[in-house]
């Protein structure tokens, strides 16, 4: 799928990579008009100068005006431009400003919430973005239809990613399901945000004229993530003229398949709006020094190759021609001391950004900081299994009609010895059809919560009359709601013995000691300027120095990746790259635990062949050799 370039000429004059042309592409009108804005650009900057544009200079009101971004931190951002009188390109008054700044869900939600007739729900609705528990709820539907609760899942992974179902698919049924039980609990979930809404605008024509209206000029941020729910939102905000269309994006840096986001939105752009649709490039950079961005430009280059052509070649702000920094290391406790080093020497006059393949990779970095007594942030990282079962069952012991909660407890407590479910690692075809049986039991509750309109808790007791699961759970049940009543000390032995949140005392001291060291970590400040966190949760984020480790072949990417999830993993790669502003450290190591890899040669890996795409002119590579120990005990290398 192909794009095609087209300037309007009253705009622009040409495609030169000049400033003064940069500043214009916020100007132009009518649309649709997409801006492919790589990293550093001004994304934000371009949504704050478009809106300042028309209330000031096109005389729109401020209420026909539309604001969709990513996040809501980026909805705050954006608001903080428009707010900051230091900034008189973009600054505004509070009342000239556009009152609908918010992310997709967050305007979806406002339809549900002002329209709530004929949805099943109350004024108390309450959405639910735990995938845990909506996995679990997949789970129990597909039983109550009589399929296995496998088949659960992938419902929920098909939701997930905006995978529509009509009422020929065999899975249909399980969707329907799900979504009784969620109406039963006056719930729905993080994508019906989007789903009901866009039902909701076309069944009903005079709110979708009211929101279109308010939409006249529909401002999108993020544009290459969103999915095809998303797209049928904007879709139907526009209407049948999207001449207030404008859309910022980047398929360089489209990492959200696993919700259903893809670049072919940004890539077909016109092919979606028609020849009227502008497309043009923003290629200016503020941020990135030009071996960073022009390396991890080469390496999208070279896996994606249905990339838009429409982009132009970059100019920069930096000039400085600091090189790509390659850590060739002989293990991941070398590359854990050698990042902690550098860390040690640039903070805290600077920030830092170590990002990994996945949070266990972090765990002997985080050691290697707390030996160079470098506080950190890597709240993410934090073990909390034991904790957060014992959180939701306190959420069900306050508030016993909380029908997930107590769904939630019970799936904790069916996983411990005394129940007799088989556990749900199990591998032998008879455990796992056990395991099934037993779980049909509580599954079935939720068809007397559908029909009776009671909580599970009463469920649960009006179905334990016979010898059951089911009648095993009651007395475990009454006896925490008892044990809750009274003294910690007795609360405490009650939960030790009925939920078993820790299979030995050794892991929750473990997990207590996780929680003490991040703090630790962070001394106690709140203020750090090193952060840790996997690749993708770095998206939108800038610092000065970043850290990548992990790019180890068949570690990054897996060596069982799909065509699609190879064209993914280097635009993640991209993203995470260009976050640095003054250095990019890019780090493999030769030797990692395979308990962290699950690879059979974690003990020979070579490095990720994104880095082989990287021009070698923009390297700077560091090969350290391993450590031996001689027969006399002194260290060498080999």
């Amino acid at each position: 799928m192909r794009l095609s370039l087209y300037l309007p000429p009253q705009q622009l004059m040409n495609s030169q990579n000049s400033s003064p042309e940069q500043e214009a592409l916020h100007t132009i009108y009518p649309g649709p008009v997409l801006i492919l804005a790589g990293p550093g650009t001004g994304k934000t900057h371009s949504l704050a100068l478009r809106i300042k544009w028309l209330v000031e200079e096109q005389s729109v009101s401020p209420d026909e005006i539309t604001v969709i971004t990513f996040t809501a931190e980026a909805a705050l951002n954006l608001r903080r431009r428009l707010n900051d009188e230091e900034k008189p390109d973009v600054f505004m008054p509070r009342d000239k400003q556009p009152s609908q700044i918010s992310t997709m869900h967050s305007l979806g939600l406002q339809i549900i919430t002002n329209n709530l007739n004929g949805l099943g729900l109350s004024s108390t609705f309450r959405v639910i973005d735990s995938d845990g528990l909506r996995r679990l709820l997949f789970e129990d539907a597909a039983q109550l239809v009589g399929v296995n609760r496998e088949r659960g899942r992938q419902v929920s992974d098909l939701k997930q990613k905006s995978t529509q179902l009509d009422e020929k698919h065999e899975l249909y049924s399980i969707a329907r399901s799900y979504d009784a039980i969620l109406r039963a609990c006056n719930s729905i979930d993080f994508d019906d945000q989007i789903i009901l809404a866009c039902q909701l605008l076309t069944n009903n024509a005079s709110l979708l004229s009211e929101h279109q209206k308010r939409a006249r000029h529909l401002l999108i941020d993020e544009y290459q993530d969103i999915n095809l729910h998303q797209f049928q939102f904007i879709r139907l905000l526009t209407g049948t003229s999207a001449e207030g269309l404008f859309a910022v994006g980047d398929d360089d840096q489209s990492i959200y398949s696993f919700r259903g986001g893809s670049p072919e939105y940004v890539r077909g752009f016109r092919e979606h709006f028609g020849d009227k649709a502008t497309v043009c490039s923003m290629p200016h950079c503020r941020r990135c020094p030009p071996r960073v961005l022009k390396g991890a430009l080469a390496i999208v280059a070279a896996h994606n190759a249905d990339r838009s052509p429409v982009k132009l070649a970059p100019t920069f702000e930096n000039s400085d021609e600091t090189p790509i920094y390659i850590h060739d290391l002989p293990s991941e406790e070398k590359e854990a001391e050698i990042v902690a080093a550098i860390c040690s020497k640039v903070t805290p006059s600077h920030d830092v950004l170590i990002l990994v393949p996945h949070l266990n990779f972090a765990k002997s970095i985080l050691s290697a900081l707390r030996r160079q007594r470098v506080s950190y942030d890597c709240r993410a990282i934090i073990q909390e299994d034991g904790f957060f079962a014992l959180d939701t069952l306190g959420d069900w012991l306050k508030e016993p009609g909380d029908n997930f909660a107590l769904r939630q407890s019970i799936d904790f407590l069916l996983e411990g010895p005394q129940f007799g479910v088989p556990s749900s690692r199990v591998k032998k075809a008879d455990k796992k059809e056990e395991r099934e049986r037993l779980l049909s039991q509580v599954s079935s509750l939720w068809k007397h919560v559908i029909e009776k309109e009671c909580s599970l808790h009463e469920a649960v007791k009006a179905n334990a009359k016979t010898p059951s699961l089911l009648s095993k759970l009651v007395p475990s049940l009454d006896e925490l709601m008892v044990a809750y009543g009274g003294p910690p000390d007795k609360f405490l032995d009650v939960i030790g013995r009925i939920v078993q949140p820790w299979n030995k005392p050794s892991e929750m001291f473990q997990e207590i000691s996780t929680w003490i060291d991040e703090v630790r970590g962070r001394h106690g400040s709140g203020q750090t300027s090193v952060r840790i966190m996997t690749m993708r949760m770095a998206k939108g984020l800038e610092t000065d120095y970043v850290f990548v480790t992990g790019l180890d072949e068949g570690v990054f990417p897996r060596s069982t990746a799909k065509p699609e999830e190879l064209e993914e993993a280097s635009r993640l790669l991209f993203v995470s790259m260009t976050r640095a502003k003054v250095e990019l450290h890019l780090c493999h190591a030769r030797l990692r635990s395979a308990a962290i890899t699950h690879l059979p040669n974690s003990f020979a890996l070579k490095q990720s062949p994104f880095i082989k795409a990287i021009p070698k002119e923009f390297l700077k590579v560091s090969y350290i050799p391993a450590e031996t120990v001689s027969s006399k005990g002194k260290r060498g290398v080999s």
